[in-house]
């Protein structure tokens, strides 16, 4: 009995198959028969409107807007990506009226703004000049920085040495011992300076 149901499989699959697609060109069929009478339907109302425009341009051809803008067409979506976007942009600062009162005491505003105005020090550039003059020396002396590198921000880029030296433990910062050094001001004019001798050395 298997063998007579084996026997027959094969055909009645071939029977099932041509009907399932003969029932995929009846649906394809339907399916395009309903496409093309939406795509006669919308070409029918374009005629239509067509039509329409060309008859009310006709009504007024002799009498045309005066406007350039007298009618609108709806486009596509504007398109949107996130680098369309301006970047963050900070505030207006505020300004303070009058003096700053700290632990009891007045602070001018000038002396606050001359401060605001200081420069940024960069700690990494005078590294970089205090490595450079210890290419070919075992030590060297501040003031003999200084005149390699004249300071550019003033007696603050002398500060930022100091920094460094107390930063690092290689270096010797005397506590008793001051050194006059002539920097020039902002202004243009030259100052002098006593602060504590300096002396930087090789790792």
């Amino acid at each position: 009995m298997i063998v007579c149901v084996l026997e027959r499989l094969s055909s009645r699959l071939l029977v099932e198959g041509e009907r399932v697609v003969r029932s995929n060109e009846r649906m394809a069929a339907t399916l395009r028969r309903a496409l093309e009478s939406a795509a006669t339907g919308e070409d029918r109302r374009l005629r239509e409107l067509i039509r329409e425009i060309q008859q009310l341009a006709l009504a007024c051809r002799m009498s045309p807007p005066l406007q350039d803008d007298f009618f609108n067409l709806a486009g596509p979506p504007e398109v949107f990506a996130s680098f369309s976007r301006t970047f963050w942009q900070p505030g207006v600062a505020g300004h303070v009226n009058g003096d700053f009162t700290f632990g009891g005491g007045t602070i001018d505003r000038q002396v606050v703004e001359r401060f605001r105005a200081l420069a940024d020090l960069n700690l990494t550039r005078l590294r970089e000049h205090v490595c450079t003059c210890l290419v070919g020396d075992e030590s060297i002396l501040l003031s003999d920085v200084l005149r390699r590198f004249p300071p550019r921000e003033g007696v603050l880029e002398v500060v930022g040495y100091i920094v460094i030296a107390m930063q690092d433990s290689q270096h010797y910062v005397a506590d008793d011992q001051l050194v006059e050094i002539q920097v020039a001001a902002t202004s243009g004019a030259w100052e002098l300076w006593r602060v504590p001798e300096v002396l930087f050395t090789r790792t």
